[in-house]
């Protein structure tokens, strides 16, 4: 039988007349939560989400306390459930790093699972066992989908906008600012019609996963588990669906920005000696370092930004405030290299990959496991802070990056390719906590 791909579902979101302001409680993804954060978290409210996705108690200890957390949320109704299935279509406005001020569209609802092999999911990023088993205990705790996978599909005409157009006329179920300064709007629509033709438009072709591929990974492994332990029904019981976010790949709100990489404990490390193996394969230009001291980051990224139409470019900070280098290798010269053919089709043109493939692993000699394990890198996505860091002696080097551009994620995801780890930083982050995928074996979706 073929099932619908994508549908409605009746979401968990937050009570605010128990809650009050919802920016005190929802918060972003688990895997940019550092220590520091989860502390500010809990004490910024007791219902905040950071209670059950990523509760503070030791070990497994976490997962029973995120249970009944979550269950006891239910009880108070801090967390209520929504009467009819929809989808909840999503308006997100933030400011770019350079000032401008942008929104993004798109909508939360469930698209049943399929095994990557099938073709209608395209992942483009390695996963690690780690956060896999983590989110799958964390799953079975509570079982519910607490973060939406970030999707992407093509809607050159706005078609999913036209037909939702209609409800920018009503009072959106949540309207409010994070302390970040983030504005999020919030309609449900639960008119059939409108949401068949939304879930049939999106169904007709693949979606690629922009940012969340643990979580579809564990939203796999538990559907597996579940089909083991539970009669097959219908087909439409919700193990077998998850929670995304889908938004329009030609949205104007579509913003992806750079990951910098910061080294450390390379060992025997000399500056002047690594330069030299550099510009066997770089041209490698000193970059002025007086205004301020240590370099401007706006002129830095700008200059990148200009050198990175023509080439594959990083800017190299130092330790030292009196040298910065732009290092630029045109693009023939790579594609025409011995370390080039090794390197598949679809990722050989990729900046990541000239990065991890030549300077770290030729010239550094950085195994792929090493890279994997994070062993050398620090990853930023802030760049004052990767120069910052540098400049004080957290990190031999840094290389600062051009962002990956969409185009280039998709070719890599539709050719089955895998991009080094943080290659894409699709921003800003979707929320945890606006909305909740129940999971009840018993239960079927659907209208």
């Amino acid at each position: 039988m073929n099932y619908p791909k994508i549908l409605p579902f009746r979401a968990f979101y937050y009570n605010t007349q128990k809650v009050g302001d919802l920016s005190r409680v929802v918060i972003p993804p688990y895997d940019v939560i550092n220590p520091e954060m989860q502390r500010e978290f809990y004490q910024r409210s007791d219902a905040n989400f950071v209670r059950v996705d990523l509760a503070r108690e030791p070990g497994d200890l976490r997962y029973e306390a995120a249970r009944g957390t979550f269950e006891e949320w239910l009880r108070q109704e801090i967390l209520v459930r929504q009467a009819k299935p929809g989808f909840y279509f999503h308006h997100q406005t933030f400011t770019l790093p350079d000032g401008r001020e942008i929104t993004r569209r798109g909508f939360f609802g469930v698209r049943r699972i399929e095994d990557f092999s099938e073709g209608g999911v395209k992942p483009h990023e390695k996963t690690l066992e780690g956060p896999k088993a983590d989110r799958l205990k964390l799953t079975r705790a509570v079982r519910a989908q607490l973060s939406p996978v970030f999707s992407l599909y093509s809607d050159p005409v706005m078609r999913v906008d036209h037909l939702a157009a209609r409800l920018k006329d009503n009072p959106p179920l949540f309207d409010f600012k994070t302390v970040e300064g983030e504005r999020h709007q919030l309609w449900c629509e639960t008119d059939p019609i409108v949401c068949k033709l939304v879930g049939e438009f999106v169904s007709e072709q693949p979606v690629f996963i922009a940012d969340g591929h643990h979580r579809y990974e564990t939203a796999l492994n538990y559907r597996d588990e579940c089909r083991r332990n539970f009669p097959p029904g219908e087909g439409f019981q919700s193990f077998n669906y998850v929670l995304m976010y889908f938004t329009n790949r030609n949205d104007e709100g579509m913003v992806i920005l750079p990951i910098h990489r910061a080294l450390h404990h390379l060992g025997n490390f000399d500056i002047a000696d690594f330069i030299r193996m550099l510009q066997k394969h770089f041209s490698v230009t000193p970059l002025p370092t007086d205004k301020p001291p240590g370099g401007d980051p706006d002129e830095i990224t700008a200059r990148l930004a200009l050198e990175g139409k023509e080439s594959h470019a990083f800017v190299l900070i130092t330790r030292d405030p009196k040298k910065t280098f732009l290092l630029s290798m045109k693009r023939r010269a790579w594609r025409h290299s011995p370390v080039a053919a090794t390197v598949p089709p679809a990722l050989v043109d990729l900046d990541v990959t000239v990065l991890h493939r030549l300077v770290f692993e030729e010239i550094l000699r950085i195994t792929p496991q090493a890279q994997a394990g994070q062993e050398n890198i620090i990853y930023w996505k802030d760049t004052r802070r990767a120069i910052e860091e540098t400049r004080q002696g957290n990190g031999e080097i840094t290389f600062l990056l051009n962002p990956t551009r969409i185009e280039d994620m998709e070719r890599v995801a539709t050719a089955g390719e895998k991009m080094p780890q943080k290659s894409t930083y699709f921003y800003p982050k979707i929320l945890s906590g606006l909305v909740i995928n129940p999971l009840n074996p018993e239960e079927q979706l659907g209208f």
